[in-house]
């Protein structure tokens, strides 16, 4: 295999400096200069390629990596909440996530926002912030791991009768991991039980399945949920509800021959073996994450407003003290 090197290239040119800055999309929020980023000295890309030509966009590209640096583990990058906490000594790692409002139309963006060193104020999120289980798996490992939730669904015919229980399709799966780069939520349910209480459809496009609705992504009912119920960390349970008009997602849209009255759904389910809590999830949820020990908070949301307007849209925020644990801030 032949790949460029660096070190032994007879036309290199003298090394730069390159100065980072994380600024996102909205550019009334400050940046972050002076970033620590890690670089690989090569990768080998896999990439379906059906017309001889494949854009570098839709493999060019980076994470933040949000989760606590780990020892033993390879490949490790440099952690961007530890370098923040190096500069500022006082400020927690504690972090937290939502998403306002979704947006009108099924397949525009969702804005949300990252808060680090504090939790988010009441208005972001509906009814209580409340710790869950967690269940990590054997080290080493790295992320956020929580107890396996019950799953209900409300139909979409008739969203405003009872949720009905989804079956489980492998009672091994006592654990996910949530992690909001995931593209779509994995979930060990019943994909039987899942279509016929939901209305969902099993959509066949050229041999592949998907779990689809049966209309335009713009016609999916906003208020159908999969409504997911977690046992919290200090008795009882907290349960979010996740628009299933969330899921429409254009996992559809880069296949050729797709209806345009069928919405795919990101979402994958039956005997898989493992379950992640992707971004679906975290559009419906308000997530704070705690380390030493690792500790997850969770409440209800998509319901606020404010992140266009950068700082002035926050409101007032709850901050975490150096060393205190998530789940003694609440």
């Amino acid at each position: 295999m032949n790949f460029y090197d660096y070190r032994t290239s007879s036309s290199k040119k003298a090394r730069k400096t390159a100065d980072l800055a994380y600024a996102f999309a909205n550019k009334k929020w400050p940046a972050l200069n002076n970033r620590r980023v890690g670089i690989v000295d090569f990768t080998l890309v896999r990439q379906l390629d059906e017309g001889c030509k494949i854009p570098e966009s839709t493999f060019d590209h980076s994470i933040l990596g949000l989760a606590a640096p780990k020892k033993g583990l390879a490949g490790m990058s440099p952690s961007f909440r530890n370098d923040l906490k190096a500069q500022n000594p006082r400020m927690s790692t504690t972090f937290s996530m939502w998403f306002d409002q979704p947006p009108k139309a099924a397949n525009s963006t969702f804005r949300g926002t990252l808060l680090i060193g504090a939790l988010p104020p009441k208005e972001k999120y509906s009814g209580k912030l409340v710790g869950i289980k967690v269940d990590n798996p054997e080290e080493p490992y790295r992320g956020y791991y929580v107890s396996v939730p019950k799953i209900s669904v409300r139909s979409l015919a008739k969203p405003k009768t009872a949720a009905k229980t989804v079956k489980t399709s492998d009672a091994s799966v006592k654990r996910c991991l949530v992690d909001s780069g995931f593209g779509q939520d994995t979930l060990a349910i019943d994909e039987g039980s899942l279509l016929d209480d939901s209305g969902l459809i099993r959509y066949d496009l050229n041999g592949v399945q998907f779990i689809a609705y049966n209309g335009t992504c713009d016609s999916v009912p906003k208020n159908a949920t999969l409504d997911f119920s977690f046992p919290a960390a200090k008795g009882g349970s907290v349960t979010i509800g996740v628009p299933i008009r969330n899921y429409a997602r254009g996992i559809l849209d880069e296949f050729k021959g797709a209806s345009k009255d069928v919405c795919g759904s990101s979402i994958a389910v039956g005997e898989i073996g493992d379950c992640f809590l992707g971004a679906p999830f975290f559009s419906a949820a308000v997530i704070a994450f705690g380390d030493n020990p690792s500790q997850v908070a969770i409440a209800q949301g998509g319901i606020s407003k404010g992140q266009r307007q950068g700082p002035a849209g926050m409101g007032k925020v709850k901050v975490i003290k150096p060393g205190q644990k998530l789940l003694d801030a609440l």
